[in-house]
């Protein structure tokens, strides 16, 4: 079993090859500046992780996790009555304010994913799989309680609404004009704007949304929807 310090040193090791890693990528990162960034001899690294490959898998995983784990629980801990729009938008929410928390492990994921070995990219395919299960699941249920309309494609749905706030990474700036409570909102109102059931006014579902929207328009949201 490790000790307290052995796993204080591993997490530290972690958290600078996620630093260093996000900066330069997986190629150009090597073991020695990792280690001068984790205040330690490059040598040593290789007690706790066998090779760089080893390092960069664990990065992955945390990465993943760092997102998927909060987010899950965030509507786990929703009333049992809750509805499919609000479930969405609390999952979308947490994902947006997680995404942009300017961590470490998950600016190194995005870095990762696509300039790590494809053996590895494959191993590691199960956790963005479960996650978007997940997410799959609610557009589904949002389909089956008439918020979505029924003719989508639900992994459409999730890779399009999910695959926007990956781009947020590149232009969203701490402190700017738009917080990730805003951002979040915004991409909430064209979703389902654009996929809600034609049958459904957007009132019904968040009425808040329906103040925002006619802000922002000028006529009423139900309008905005046919």
């Amino acid at each position: 079993m490790k000790t307290p310090k052995a796993v204080n040193k591993r997490v530290r090791i972690l958290e600078a090859a996620a630093k260093v890693i996000a900066e330069k990528g997986y190629a150009a990162a090597t073991m020695a500046e990792i280690g001068e960034a984790a205040g330690t001899f490059a040598g040593s690294l290789y007690y706790y992780f066998p090779s760089k490959d080893a390092l960069v898998e664990a990065l992955l995983n945390i990465g993943t996790t760092t997102v998927s784990e909060p987010v899950i629980a965030s509507v786990a801990a929703l009333p049992s009555q809750t509805g499919a729009y609000q479930k969405i938008k609390t999952a979308l929410d947490k994902h947006v304010a997680r995404m942009l928390e300017e961590d470490a492990f998950i600016l190194a994921y995005w870095r990762l994913i696509d300039q790590v070995p494809s053996d590895m990219r494959e191993r590691h395919r199960k956790h963005p799989r479960a996650y978007g299960d997940f997410w799959r699941g609610l557009m589904r249920e949002g389909q089956a309680e008439g918020v979505l309309r029924s003719e989508l494609d639900p992994n459409l749905a999730q890779l399009f609404l999910l695959g926007t706030t990956i781009y947020a990474l590149d232009w969203y700036s701490p402190g700017g004009k738009l917080n990730p409570q805003a951002i979040s909102d915004s991409l909430a109102d064209m979703f389902f704007g654009g996929i809600a059931s034609r049958d459904i006014e957007l009132n019904r579902l968040a009425p808040q949304a329906k103040v925002n929207h006619r802000r922002k328009s000028g006529r009423p949201a139900s309008d905005a929807m046919r």
